[in-house]
């Protein structure tokens, strides 16, 4: 099934937003493609707290620089998943 790809400034299901990329090749709509281990901001922590996190990825398909695209859905590490964006570009996974 084909999901939408995350770019800078996508944001999570607590409201951190992915602040920078790994890549640097990929560039959506005027935006640079996330990829795993993007850093994440600063949110809101599930019951206490703030806290950070990366990005993860479930692409098995695009690959940006040796490291897979974040798509929609995808759990970040601090354990929110990646909200659906403005983004039109899919991956097929």
């Amino acid at each position: 099934m084909a999901k939408p790809v995350c770019v800078v400034s996508d944001s999570n299901s607590n409201g951190g937003i992915i602040i920078a990329s790994n890549q640097t090749v990929l560039v959506l709509e005027g935006k640079i493609a996330a990829n795993a281990s993007s850093p994440v901001s600063t949110h809101p922590a599930i019951g206490t707290g703030v806290h950070a996190g990366t990005t993860t990825s479930s692409s098995t398909v695009l690959i940006l620089e040796g490291s897979p695209a974040t798509l929609i859905g995808d759990v970040d590490s601090c354990g929110h998943p990646r909200l659906p964006s403005s983004q039109t570009i899919f991956s097929t996974d």
